[in-house]
């Protein structure tokens, strides 16, 4: 049974735009930024190689180069994410790219203080509404502010009922591992904590703190993307995060040759256009022997119906076997997987039947693929196409509907024993392309 966590917001967004007007450190002042960074080094131990320094939760890079200085003891550094890393609201998705910055401040003793700053940003129309995370890199203490309309909120239930970071009525459905009190996103399509408040104390932020400000967000310097908006409506992709160049390459070519399901619509069309539809291929060393992958959502949300509104859906192939199998056995696999994301998508997300249902009506579909895009010989792209069904083929057998499935092939489908071999042909690279 595949397991998913469903995350539910009540946030309604309003999309605005940051007037970014930085007014650089000037070339005079080069000199104060190399003391400044090295003053910072010192303290930290930081060099570019400790990539999760600034945030626990993903990477981040320093940009020295990008700076803002607010005043002679207030200076903002640009900071990279270097993770694809999204904050969910009310099925939207903040991309944090552009909102994290490294800020100093100079204390009455002169000594420099720094703090990650994170920006979850919600509307802007009236003035900075969301999350502003403080992190101290000093002490190691996180804050979390909540502002409305740029002033920031103190009280509990006006928090809760605004902005329901952490709690959801569907809490108790998240997995156990998830900790209270922390709020979540996405890291490179994998729920993960952003960060948890440890902060005691009360209030905003003053002069001499380090925490971060709306002011801060209005002047934050950007280093990549520059001129795009502080977050986007429609956020949607079809990633590829595989790093074996040979997985990653068939993953690039199934997506480049797409795939088509049913009633004309494709991987690309469906995944690769859709803003709240997104597909991520990973890989993976933990699946079992047998399992040359899986695909499972990795977050859900649900409209004021509880109709699924959005869907993101992890592929995992395994790096343990795969390797070693012909390119179209793993392009079978690729397109096996990704039909279980489109089931997801079509809402048979709790049917656990869904070989059952690829059994039926996708053979075809894979077999097609494999002769259209690889010249496979018939009889073998179907016995290909058949692997990880034999539970949903004895299944059919049982039902008496193997014979409709068999009458339908025709001359296309080799016997069980031939189709077994064929099969394991292709796995073991026996038969087909080597990958490359």
């Amino acid at each position: 049974m595949r397991r998913f966590l469903l995350l539910i917001t009540t946030i309604m967004v309003i999309i605005g735009c940051k007037d970014q007007s930085d007014s650089f450190i000037e070339n005079n002042k080069v000199d104060d930024i190399s003391l400044l960074r090295a003053d910072f080094e010192k303290q930290t131990g930081y060099d570019q190689t400790k990539v999760y320094l600034l945030t626990p939760a993903f990477r981040t890079r320093i940009n020295w180069d990008k700076t803002v200085e607010k005043h002679k003891d207030t200076v903002l550094i640009a900071v990279s994410v270097l993770d694809t890393v999204h904050f969910p609201f009310d099925g939207l998705q903040v991309d944090l790219k552009n909102h994290v910055i490294l800020k100093a401040v100079r204390n009455k003793d002169s000594k420099w203080n720094y703090s990650t700053v994170t920006f979850v940003p919600t509307d802007l129309s009236k003035g900075y509404s969301g999350l502003i995370i403080s992190r101290s890199l000093k002490k190691g203490i996180e804050k979390i502010d909540y502002y409305n309309e740029g002033s920031i909120l103190n009280n509990d239930n006006i928090i809760r009922r605004k902005f329901a970071v952490s709690a959801s009525k569907n809490a108790n459905k998240a997995s156990a591992g998830l900790r209270a009190g922390c709020i979540y996103g996405y890291v490179n399509g994998y729920v993960n904590f952003i960060s948890c408040d440890n902060y005691t104390g009360t209030g905003g932020s003053s002069s001499q703190d380090t925490y971060g400000d709306p002011d801060d967000f209005e002047q934050m310097p950007i280093f990549d993307g520059e001129g795009s908006p502080p977050f986007s409506e429609e956020y949607y992709s079809i990633t590829n995060n595989v790093k074996n160049p040979c997985l990653k390459g068939m993953v690039d070519e199934v997506i480049n040759r797409d795939i088509v399901f049913k009633a004309n619509e494709t991987l690309k069309s469906i995944f690769g256009a859709n803003e709240k539809i997104n597909i991520i291929f990973n890989e993976s060393t933990e699946l079992e022997s047998g399992v040359n992958g899986n695909a499972k959502p990795t977050q859900i949300f649900y409209d004021t119906e509880e109709k699924i509104s959005s869907i993101d859906v992890s592929v995992n192939l395994n790096l343990n076997t795969l390797p070693s199998s012909s390119q179209e056995y793993i392009a079978t696999v690729v397109v096996h997987e990704s039909i279980h994301a489109y089931l997801d998508y079509k809402g048979f997300l709790y049917n656990t039947s869904q070989h059952d249902i690829m059994l039926k009506n996708y053979v075809g579909v894979i077999a097609n693929y494999l002769v259209n895009n690889f010249n496979t010989p018939v009889q073998d792209a179907y016995s290909v196409a058949f692997g990880g069904l034999y539970e949903a083929f004895l299944n059919s057998v049982n039902n008496q509907t193997w014979s409709s499935i068999e009458s339908q092939l025709g001359n296309k489908l080799p016997s069980l024993n031939d189709r077994s071999r064929i099969l394991a042909d292709y796995e073991l690279g026996y038969k087909g392309k080597k990958c490359q």
